[in-house]
């Protein structure tokens, strides 16, 4: 019974046809050779078989219906020319993720991969890591994560490259025994003389054409030469007269003859015979297939489980993540660096405060003794020395009577004072310095004024409490502050804006881990690329959402001990009290839904931008970091446009920005404190909330395109036009 049947495929590439009107039937249980030149088509109609790429024309059917690449992909193992592993992934991890990918429950996976492992002598590598093994060790873990899911088409490309004879043998018969038990395979080498052991039928494709197909016996029998070697004792170059054959030639003490045309090795033995020979051995040299496949091409140039797999992807790219180093380093580092700057910026700060000795020269009579006297007692962070007598001697040399600056108050009057007094020194000094000093200053002349008018404390205090503020007021949403809602803009666009930036480039380098570590064409061939690109988002987006997270918590339990402790007066109580504040006065439920639902559509619409980058560039980071650079002036636009819609959150700027896709994480979170529905009307938010989603999925879709091609390029570097066209590009 027929398992794959190929019914005209072809396969353009700009102008070139890469497949080009191919037909094959491979039965069920056959060993069937593929064979051809590099740039023959092979590998194309591998990716064809597999479902990496779609033909352009024809159809492929597959176990009696027509090939599903969704479903029917899971039967299918593929182990390509180009081996794909992640190096820093552990061996029996591996091994599980991949299972897993095809299809397999994890008990089974583990059951069939420990069979393997004992079967190839592999139990005492399972923790080990690819990037430790040889390249015959990697050869044989790729081959057992190709066959473990007992799929009913294995596709072997150059399975032998790197392995010792040992290991050739064992693999060799695991092919063998495969076939036995039912499973189709397809072999593809450049080595002849394994087709001929192991293969029952090939097909050799040259050009993109299909030039030859039969079985290895039936394609040796077409292209005989009629040549025969012959064991005699005489020398044949001593028999004369007419001859059936024609001496081509001596190997091995043999002599090769060629029969002419119109006769038979009946013929042959029958003249020797009678010539009196004495014959040891007569055979038909057959062509090796080797020598066909010379012929044939010189001087030719070289040329389903949907959500399932979304899951294992996204678990795997989750643990791969957590479980590194760096990413413990980084989630306790952040705390501790907060810590460090909250207080150490206050010791900083504290420290670099210089406790001022001036003195003071007063020639206006108001600022004596007894009032520089009293304000010192007050504050001890500055000293103010009245020196009216020594004047000239202080100005002279202040440094040698201990002071580090003085101050000449001129003659004038209470009524009018005077514009700025000047603190002289022969170094500048920085305004935390001097601030003690000019507060002191305005205290006493505070005081000289309620005295010359004759203002008791009474009416200080009222003049010092009466004020007039202007506060804007919500009379819709009474809620709704100014100050609150633009706190909580900034706050939440700079936060969006350092998520989208750190963790969408890691999305990037995820992408390139494949292109890296070619083991590109084994995920292609498991699952859809949209598969692929979306687990690979919302992986990495966990990641970020579970640090974010833990920096929270980290930052409250610190607050908390603190205040338990009697240790949290200080910056960090003041900045927790701002927020609960904050949160007082607007609505919190809506703020924590759409800033979370804002933080993580926003970094899902970017990072399928990034992944699209990733999988188009190669392992040079200049070359990710120049494709990806209106990507990031999308998210600096943003962070722009985020001051004017905080400043006016009903303008039109601020509107159409909080609607559309690329401004919207940002803008949307800046506009929303100030209030919904009066501020931002729910058919703004909801409009937006859609247009992103959409987005994202259509992003997504588009990198997923993007993905499918340019994962498969090396040493390339495309354009943005070029992208484009592949994303458009019909399959």
């Amino acid at each position: 019974m027929t398992l794959l049947e190929l019914q005209n495929l072809k396969k353009y590439f700009a102008t070139q046809k890469a497949v080009d009107d191919i037909s094959l039937t491979v039965e069920r249980g056959q060993i069937f050779g593929l064979l051809g030149p590099n740039g023959a088509g092979k590998t194309t109609l591998i990716r064809m078989i597999t479902g990496i790429f779609y033909p352009d024309e024809g159809q492929i059917i597959f176990d009696g219906k027509k090939f599903d690449p969704i479903n029917d992909v899971g039967q299918i193992g593929y182990m390509p020319e180009e081996r794909g592993l992640y190096k820093k992934m552990k061996i029996g991890e591996q091994a599980m993720y991949l299972a897993q990918l095809k299809g397999l429950s994890k008990a089974d996976a583990l059951k069939k991969i420990k069979q393997w492992f004992i079967k190839f002598e592999m139990e005492s590598w399972w923790s080990k890591k690819v990037e430790d093994l040889s390249k015959g060790m990697s050869q044989k873990l790729q081959f057992v994560t190709t066959v473990l899911h007992e799929p009913k088409l294995i596709i072997l490309d150059e399975p032998f490259s790197g392995l010792d004879p040992v290991n050739s043998n064992l693999i060799k018969d695991e092919i063998f025994n495969l076939a036995k038990n039912g499973s189709t395979i397809i072999f593809s080498t450049h080595r002849m003389e394994q087709v001929e052991e192991i293969c029952d039928h090939i097909a050799l494709v040259n050009k993109g054409k299909k030039i030859l197909d039969g079985t290895v016996k039936q394609v040796k029998q077409e292209f005989k030469e009629n040549l025969y070697s012959v064991g005699i004792e005489q020398e044949l170059s001593s028999i004369t007269g007419v001859t059936p054959y024609e001496i081509v030639g001596q190997k091995n003490g043999l002599h090769i003859l060629k029969i002419n045309e119109g006769s038979t090795p009946n013929d042959v033995l029958q003249y020797l015979l009678n010539q009196r020979a004495t014959i040891h051995s007569f055979n038909e040299i057959l062509p090796s297939l080797n020598d066909i496949f010379i012929k044939l091409v010189e001087g030719t140039p070289a040329a389903r489980q949907f959500q399932k797999k979304i899951w294992l992807i996204i678990k795997r790219e989750y643990l791969t993540r957590v479980r590194k180093k760096t990413f413990i380093i980084s989630t306790l580092l952040f705390p501790i660096l907060w810590i460090a700057l909250i207080f150490g910026m206050g010791y900083i700060a504290k420290e670099s405060v210089q406790n001022l000795k001036i003195a003071v020269i007063d020639n206006s009579g108001y600022f004596s003794e007894e009032r520089l006297n009293k304000q010192n007692a007050i504050d001890n962070s500055s000293t103010l020395i009245p020196e009216t007598k020594n004047a000239e001697k202080i100005v002279a040399d202040y440094k040698t009577n201990g002071y580090d600056g003085y101050i000449v108050i001129p003659a004038m009057s209470w009524k009018t004072g005077t514009d700025s007094l000047q603190l002289k020194s022969n170094k500048s000094y920085g305004s935390s310095s001097t601030a003690t000093v000019e507060a002191k200053l305005n205290r006493i002349w505070n005081e000289i004024k309620n005295d010359s008018l004759q203002l008791d404390n009474e009416k200080q205090q009222i003049l010092a409490a009466s004020r007039i503020t202007l506060k804007s007021k919500n009379i819709e949403d009474e809620k709704a502050d100014v100050k609150t809602a633009e706190g909580i803009g900034y706050v939440s666009g700079l936060l969006i804006y350092l998520i989208l930036l750190i963790y969408g480039s890691q999305v990037m380098m995820g992408v390139m881990e494949e292109k890296t570590n070619r083991i590109a064409e084994v995920i292609v061939s498991s699952v859809k690329p949209f598969q692929m690109m979306l687990g690979k988002i919302l992986g990495i987006g966990l990641v970020a959402l579970t640090q974010f997270f833990l920096w929270i918590a980290f930052v409250v339990i610190i607050y908390n001990v603190g205040k338990v402790s009697g240790a949290g007066g200080g910056m960090a109580s003041q900045m927790i009290g701002g927020m609960q504040s904050m949160f007082g006065s607007v609505n919190v439920p809506l703020i924590l839904f759409c800033f979370g639902f804002y933080f993580l559509a926003g970094f899902f619409f970017y990072a399928s931008l990034y992944g699209a980058i990733g999988s188009a560039v190669n392992e040079d980071m200049r070359e990710a970091q120049s494709l990806s650079f209106p990507i990031t002036m999308l998210v600096i636009i943003s962070i722009a446009l985020m001051t004017p819609a905080i400043a006016n959150p009903t303008s039109p700027i601020a509107v159409w920005a909080s609607i559309i896709p690329i401004s919207s994480p940002i803008v949307m979170m800046a506009r929303i404190p100030f209030g919904v529905p009066n501020t931002v009307p729910w058919w703004q938010l909801g409009l937006s909330m859609a247009l992103l989603v959409l987005s994202f999925i259509v992003t997504v879709w588009f990198a997923g395109k993007i993905y499918r091609t340019g994962i498969l390029m090396y040493g390339k570097k495309p354009s943005w036009k070029e992208m484009l066209k592949w994303a458009f590009r019909k399959n």
